[in-house]
């Protein structure tokens, strides 16, 4: 296991490559409102994740948006671009609001395979490693932050 050190910097670094591409999508008229419902995922979904857990959360973005959307940050890909490239692909299929919750969901679990806090390969092991391993939900909790501070940063607000 990584260092905490090493851990928190490849977090930041993920985070900020992930959000900046989110960011770089409001400069195409039709991806506008999706970024712009992703920085509302960003703001609200730190309050669910520390109330309720990170089995509760990845399950609501997988409810609200779609699992096989969700299951797009566990792709075998070289960078996070790769990912939000595939889940804007989406678009036909799912609604703006759909296509933020499975965005971010995407961009969580693309974080948290890269930086190494977890070992799951789909979404239904990832909700069993999060109800068996109590410490993930501490783990975890910088990426949440992370994700919102550079979306407030990165996304203007309506």
């Amino acid at each position: 296991m990584r260092s905490l050190i090493l851990q928190l910097k490849t977090i930041i670094e993920l985070t900020l490559e992930c959000v900046e591409n989110i960011a770089a999508l409001s400069s195409q008229k039709e991806c506008r409102d999706v970024v712009k419902k992703f920085r509302s995922r960003a703001r609200e979904t730190p309050t669910y994740a520390f109330t309720n857990g990170l089995a509760y959360v990845i399950t609501l973005l997988a409810a609200r948006s779609s699992r096989n959307v969700v299951e797009h940050g566990f792709m075998k890909v070289g960078s996070c671009s790769d990912i939000v490239n595939k889940v804007i692909s989406e678009r036909g299929a799912l609604k703006d609001e759909e296509l933020s919750y499975g965005l971010y969901g995407a961009i969580l679990v693309y974080i948290i395979k890269k930086a190494d806090l977890i070992a799951s390969n789909n979404f239904g092991e990832l909700v069993r490693e999060a109800l068996n391993n109590s410490t993930l939900d501490v783990k975890v909790r910088p990426v949440f932050e992370w994700i919102k501070r550079f979306a407030e940063a990165y996304i203007e607000s309506e």
